[in-house]
């Protein structure tokens, strides 16, 4: 089963109500999620699962799943390996998946700064002629 990323249709989106579908040894995928995992140069997000009894548990990062069948979609969430997670999770258990918004906005400052704001420049030489580029401008 494919994760839904909801953070694909909506950055700003902060938490969703999803369900545990793989456990594994370091965390555990779910049905959806608003966690962005590490690529594209951005962190993966952290945060917390929170139980529909209201045990909370930290997530420490999200990656993309490794599995042979995994699609870019499918996220591991990484729960904090000191909390007692594995008896608290299983595949159908519903829980509230939140992010820390304030790290996940100034990742996305950040890599947009990196982006689109950071000094670019390319020298390139014809010959005799030698030539630098920054945004845009031609100088000799």
């Amino acid at each position: 089963m494919t994760t839904q990323a909801l953070f694909r249709e909506d950055a700003y989106l902060r938490e969703c109500d999803a369900v545990v579908t793989r456990v594994g040894d370091d965390g555990v995928e779910l049905d959806r999620t608003v966690f962005y995992p590490h690529g594209g140069g951005q962190a993966g997000d952290s945060g917390f699962l929170t139980t529909a009894d209201g045990v909370q548990l930290r997530v420490v990062d999200a990656r993309k799943a490794k599995r042979d069948d995994a699609t870019p979609d499918d996220a591991l969430h990484v729960i904090d390996p000191a909390g007692d997670w594995r008896n608290k999770l299983a595949v159908g258990t519903a829980v509230r998946a939140q992010i820390d918004w304030d790290r996940r906005y100034r990742h996305m400052r950040s890599t947009l700064r990196r982006t689109y704001f950071a000094p670019s420049s390319s020298n390139w030489s014809m010959g005799a002629a030698s030539r630098t580029t920054t945004r845009g401008s031609i100088s000799r």
